[in-house]
């Protein structure tokens, strides 16, 4: 408990103090803020310790309400950028290599580092590319934390820019503006301090949430202008920062030495819009990045798809290649010319030196070497990769067929091509997350499954007599007459079943344009409570002083709400604690899944033995079979001195601030128990348009599906059907035992049986979550796995969000060799999104969460189809393309100085001009293969999308695009069509290559000529591989052969330049041109 001598010494400190006044309260004002800890991390320093402020006394320790989401600042943008690059392996060898090109003894280039050029122009326009993402956020960032907010400053209000805003100050929020900082709320305009607020950018729902002061601090905050007087000052006592969107507690304590709970219902978080109200007063407990949407936003995750993984891979092959080629090149012509030292005297090297030593000749030799094939490894490789994605990833998310997908890490688009797993959640991702209320029973009594032909169908005709409402699709008269009909023998029962519905829930209620408007926080709710009004129970609201209201045959019933015990994924039911106004009666009403209502822990022994119990049981399972989502309806009548001694205990759990909830559950089971059965509810979840057809193209593919699901097995079963997940051909092996050794044998069954039958018998697992429990443990899941393996479905019933996440990391881990895919749509779906390989939230109903952690998002699951089997598939065969088009090209520019070297016995002489050479990434081979990239279809998008000829999407699951003997070939392409243009040009060729004047061509003509026919092979390689000629593609093939004749154009005029007057004279030589033709005729006729 907060001492009640520092609180009023606290309270007694004015804001501002003067001279005077300070001396007269020096003495009294012994608290100081401990807020921070000295030493750590910004988590340790700033959100390890539970605070304690006083209103109106801002803490200038912690952090102010500045937030960044870019990456970058001004002064940290060219040092970030630099380790970022030069953490790349491939950067920092090519600085190596730039290093080697300045030792006079190694250096082909006269000692000029020329590899820089390319090196820095690669870096430059990765961090361009760096610099655009970022500055979108940094501008955001600058237009949120300029935003205007009214803060009390002492003495009145004022407006200050966002960033100032402190922990401790009070802050005046009028209607429709956004929340500034997490804050409790202390005052409202309305009398009994309700406001509202909408939580769209938090959690992506639109309905309304009522917020409410706490009815000790109304009483302390009465009127708007009593901020600045001492008495009206509080302690708050509260707990650390956590991420944690729906969790907060703490402690008011007053001048009066009043102690208040507080919790997540008198709380305000950053981002909402307040609405309906004309304005608030709220003080500050969060600030910056210790909000909870700061501490929710998602951070960039680091993601590679499986070609980057090979990729990388294959470059240090390349390079070991590289680095081979170099020891037997320098080891040839050391010992040659150790050999034949007696013989080189027109070399003029004095026979004392130490270059006549094999290991000088072999270091020297082996520098040159190595700079000679520095290109060897693709300097252009990783940058062209990266922008082509990037540009797919632009081209994909302006798709308008998949209503324009946004694209959040580009760097996985070719991993949407190797899909070997998906793992679906249901509602919401496979079903449309929009309820329609089909039946209920009461009692012994089923109603709502009725035909058209019976009596007792409601007609379009008459339906028009009913409250025209939503989410309904119920046409029973039975229960009508049973509301009606005072002497009904199902009167009583139906009555209270009904109120039951009507009153147990969270919903808000206003007035729209004349209209009763309800607000729900699930579908689900909302369905249950436009059912209550279509039969005659119109829910009217909730009032300031948590009175329910009811209208009920011209009747207004009234129930004092006492508690609420909130649903959670863990709890699986909602409970309210009511007491009748007219009777004085208390009842603990309750709602949720029939595995927690109807466990016999919960049901009083005379339940147990009813009849009905059973039949209700029954019933159920016939629902569940049917597809319907099924909630038991539940009651227990409580003695009023029962519940003032269970509710003092709980008041006292309420003012924990360590382990409260714990605390808070434990005293909630203890009520929820003994409960009298009212009846059961189903509603159906209807699929999503063209779902079955997308998951029967999936399965087509050999993808395997994975339904992870909060659903009872026969309800899953059920929808697995109807959405072409399970078929009749499917062998189905169920796992719903709760005792581990049951579990491990009833596994060991299913691998018996699978290992007896045919391989060709199609296999499917259901298991729930109470098998997974311990199935998940490491002795046991790899059984889970090799079942998994065998079965092209699985479905995982009544599981929890970190289960899915536990599932997909096993089959990761088991096989890590596949590619995964998560899709949902839900808060309780991050943990498996985040988890999988490539991660798709669907834009749904339930929020924009998912979306948000997803790497793409998408508004629908058939969308699925056409991101996998076209943009997938595309990407996965250009980018295959593109990296072995990459290592060819830089091959063939590279070798031909290798073959040469047998005629000058690997002297290491060089045979191209040297910034020429330095170019060839950058200028003549780069853009071609970019725009192939980008733009090249092979077969008709919509043909790809349907799949059906034959299964165009196997190529990337079965890796036949880009593995090791793929890359071999290209390479082996690469040795033998070096040789070609190495040696046609010297023997056919540069012999003949006599001036008018007499004298032959000296060695840069042998250079250029190869030089120019590797930049024509290259080009016109692409032109064979491509199956589109776009105009961009034909243009860029001429861009680069172009700027090859230009460079040497003007290379051809510097007397300074190694090739000086070469191009001019070659051109003038028929056999120049037809070498040309000769060389490219030999390449072209394979």
């Amino acid at each position: 408990m907060t001492d009640p001598k520092i609180i009023q010494l606290e309270l007694q400190t004015p804001h501002i103090l003067s001279s005077q006044d300070h001396r007269e309260t020096q003495n009294l004002f012994e608290y100081e803020y401990d807020n921070v800890e000295a030493k750590g991390n910004y988590a340790q320093k700033y959100q390890s310790k539970n605070r304690k402020i006083t209103s109106n006394r801002p803490d200038f320790q912690l952090p102010d309400n500045s937030i960044q989401t870019s990456k970058y600042t001004l002064l940290n943008f060219f040092p970030k950028q630099l380790f970022e690059q030069f953490s790349k392996l491939a950067n920092v060898y090519f600085v190596l290599m730039g290093a080697l090109q300045m030792v006079p003894e190694v250096s082909i280039s006269s000692g000029i580092p020329t590899i820089y050029l390319p090196l820095g122009f690669i870096i430059l326009v990765s961090g361009a590319k760096d610099f655009y993402e970022d500055y979108k956020r940094r501008k955001s960032d600058i237009e949120e934390n300029n935003q205007q907010v009214t803060a009390f400053d002492g003495t009145t209000f004022v407006k200050m820019p966002s960033f100032n805003l402190r922990v401790g100050h009070i802050v005046k929020v009028h209607q429709d503006e956004i929340i500034p900082a997490d804050m409790l709320l202390l005052r409202s305009n309305e009398s009994k301090g309700i406001c509202y607020v909408e939580t769209k950018s938090l959690d992506g729902e639109t309905n309304l949430k009522q917020k409410n002061v706490h009815a000790d601090l109304i009483q302390t905050f009465k009127s708007d202008d009593c901020f600045g007087q001492l008495d009206k000052r509080i302690v708050l006592k509260y707990q650390a920062p956590t991420p944690y969107l729906y969790k907060f507690m703490g402690e008011t304590t007053s001048s009066n030495h009043q102690v208040s709970s507080i919790n997540f219902n008198n709380f305000l978080l950053r981002g909402c819009n307040l609405r309906n109200v004309k304005y608030i007063f709220g003080l500050v407990a969060y600030t910056g990045h210790d909000t909870k949407i700061m501490m929710n936003s998602f951070k960039a995750r680091t993601k590679k798809s499986k070609l980057e993984v090979l990729m990388q891979k294959f470059i240090l092959m390349i390079f070991i290649i590289q680095f081979i080629m170099c020891i037997i090149a320098s080891l040839v012509y050391s010992i040659y010319y150790y050999n034949n030292r007696m013989t080189l005297t027109y070399l003029y090297i004095d026979v004392n030196t130490s270059e006549y030593t094999i290991p000088y000749n072999f270091f020297v030799r082996f520098g040159n070497w190595m700079l000679i094939f520095n290109n060897f490894v693709p300097i252009s490789l990783l940058v062209t990769l990266e922008m082509v994605k990037f540009i797919q990833g632009k081209i994909m998310s302006l798709d308008e067929k998949l209503n324009q997908p946004r694209v959040q890490t580009s760097n996985l688009n070719e991993e949407l091509g190797q899909i070997e797993h998906i793992f679906s959640d249901k509602t919401g991702t496979l079903t449309c997350n929009i309820m329609e209320f089909k039946q209920i029973i009461i009692g012994n009594q089923n109603y709502g499954d009725v035909l058209k032909v019976s009596e007792d169908y409601i007609t379009d005709d008459e339906l028009q007599n009913f409250p025209q409402v939503s989410n309904v699709d119920f046409r029973d008269k039975t229960l009508i007459e049973a509301i009606q009909d005072k002497n009904h023998i199902m009167h009583d029962k139906v009555i209270e079943c009904l109120m039951m519905i009507t009153i147990c829930h969270t919903v808000i209620s206003e007035q729209r344009d004349g209209k009763l408007v309800y607000n729900a926080t699930s579908p689900d709710e909302l369905a249950l409570l436009n059912f209550a009004r279509f039969v005659g129970f119109e829910f009217i609201g909730t009032d300031e002083n948590n009175i329910k209201r009811v209208n009920f045959q011209d009747q207004t019933i009234e129930y004092q709400l006492l508690e609420i015990f909130e649903f959670t994924s863990q709890r699986k039911r909602q409970s309210i604690l009511v007491q009748v106004i007219k009777t004085g009666d208390i009842y603990l009403f309750s709602k949720g899944a029939d595995s927690i209502l109807l466990d016999q822990v919960r049901l009083s022994n005379e339940e147990l033995n009813k009849n009905e119990y059973h039949k209700l049981v029954q019933r159920l399972e016939e629902y569940g079979k049917i597809g319907l989502r099924t909630l038991v309806l539940s009651k227990r009548k409580l003695e009023k001195g029962e519940y003032q001694e269970w509710r003092k205990r709980y008041q006292q759990a309420t003012q924990l601030l360590e382990n409260r909830e714990e605390k808070m559950q434990i005293l909630q089971d203890e009520l929820e128990k003994n409960y009298e059965i009212l009846g059961a509810t189903a509603i159906e979840d209807k699929l999503q348009q063209d779902v079955a057809d997308t998951i029967a193209a999936i399965k087509a593919a050999g993808i395997k599906v994975w339904v992870l699901t909060g659903d009872k097995i026969e309800t899953a079963i059920n929808i697995g059907y109807s959405c072409s997940l399970l078929t009749d051909q499917l062998t189905q092996h169920i796992v719903d035992e709760k005792e581990e050794a049951l579990i491990k044998e009833r596994l060991d069954d299913i691998l018996n049986k699978i290992g007896s039958q045919n391989l060709n018998q199609r296999q499917a697992l259901i298991i729930s979550g109470d098998a997974l429990l311990h199935a998940l443990k490491p002795d046991i899941q790899k059984k889970v796995s090799e079942i998994g393996k065998c079965c092209e479905v699985v479905l995982c019933c009544r599981v929890s969000p970190k289960q899915k996440q536990d599932v997909v990391t096993l089959i990761r881990n088991q096989n890590q060799s596949c590619s995964t895919l998560a899709i949902g749509d839900g808060a309780n779906d991050v943990n498996m999104i985040t988890a999988a390989h490539v991660g798709v939230g669907i834009r749904g109903v339930e929020g924009q969460q998912a979306a948000r952690a997803a790497d793409y998002s998408v508004q629908e699951f058939r969308e699925l189809r056409r991101l996998l089997f076209y943009h997938g598939r595309e990407c996965y065969r250009r980018n295959s393309v593109l990296v072995c088009y990459t290592f060819y090209k830089n091959i063939l520019v590279v070798l031909p100085q290798f073959w040469y070297g047998i005629l000058s016995m690997y002297s290491a002489q060089s045979l191209y001009d040297t910034f020429i050479y330095q170019l060839f990434n950058i200028l003549y081979g780069a853009l071609p293969i970019m725009i192939y990239g980008i733009f090249d279809e092979e077969y008709d998008a919509d043909q790809l999308t349907d799949n059906k000829i034959q299964n165009y999407y196997q190529q990337g699951p079965k890796e036949l695009l880009f593995n090791i003997q793929i890359v071999l070939f290209w390479i082996f392409c690469g040795f033998w069509q070096t040789a070609i243009v190495c040696f046609f040009p010297t023997y056919s060729i540069s012999e003949t290559f006599v001036e008018d004047n007499g004298f032959t061509h000296h060695l840069w003509a042998q250079g250029t000529m190869i030089f120019g026919l590797v930049v024509v092979t290259c080009n016109l390689k692409i032109l064979i591989f491509s199956n589109t000629y776009t105009p961009a593609l034909l243009g860029s093939i001429a861009f680069s052969m172009i700027s090859y004749l230009i460079s040497w154009i003007i290379l051809d005029n510097l007397p300074s330049a190694e090739a000086y007057v070469v191009f001019e004279s070659l051109f003038q030589t028929p056999y120049f041109h037809l070498g040309n033709i000769l060389v490219n005729c030999c390449y072209f006729q394979y």
